[in-house]
């Protein structure tokens, strides 16, 4: 399956650009291959990848709303469904971001504990070595080397990975707070122009 964009994707209406998804049916909303109950599935990988690079290409105070065109009619209920799990799929990914990203500062500090550690023994074995001599030279550059190189590791995760996944948190809770409205095609409409999943 793939979600291929419009030029029509990103239309604006009353203010509000519109992220547009075209299917057949409902079910090719949701992963086939999750075995939840359909409404509680997945959303399909295809539609997910489509609602982030659109989210990431609107800039972050842009007004959105998610219209899903169906093919196939779908009653009242069935569109409610849908707009739920939408909403239900996007704030489970942001919670277990936020879980990932708990846990990658906890990894962070601990690595920080270690590497200070690790830095503080290298400067002192450094510090009991004699100052003269090539070998006696190489050896204490090689340690205060060392010892710093170790820091690498928790100055990384403390200062830059967390940034990515906090910006995909924030995505993701922002395409679960978006207004989903589910419409249904015609069939003339249908057949001239189509995202398909």
């Amino acid at each position: 399956m793939s979600v291929t964009a419009e030029p029509s994707s990103y239309r604006t209406e009353a203010g509000v650009t519109l992220v547009e998804i075209r299917v057949r049916t409902e079910a090719q909303l949701f992963d086939s291959l999750d075995p939840a109950p359909f409404h509680e599935r997945d959303l399909d990988p295809a539609a997910v990848a489509y609602l982030h690079g659109a989210l990431d290409e609107l800039p972050a105070r842009t007004p959105v709303e998610l219209r899903i065109h169906l093919e196939q009619a779908c009653d009242a209920d069935a569109a409610r469904a849908i707009e739920g799990a939408v909403a239900a799929d996007f704030r489970r990914r942001a919670q277990e971001g936020r879980v990932r990203l708990r846990q990658l500062l906890r990894t962070g500090r601990v690595s920080l504990l270690v590497g200070l550690t690790f830095l503080a023994a290298c400067l002192e074995l450094r510090a009991l070595l004699p100052e003269s001599g090539d070998l006696s030279t190489l050896v204490r550059e090689g340690l205060s080397i060392l010892g710093w190189v170790a820091m690498w590791k928790p100055i990384d995760l403390l200062l830059y990975a967390w940034w990515p996944m906090l910006g995909e948190i924030r995505r993701d809770e922002r395409i679960a707070a978006l207004r989903v409205e589910v419409q249904t095609l015609d069939a003339e409409d249908a057949q001239v122009s189509r995202a398909r999943l």
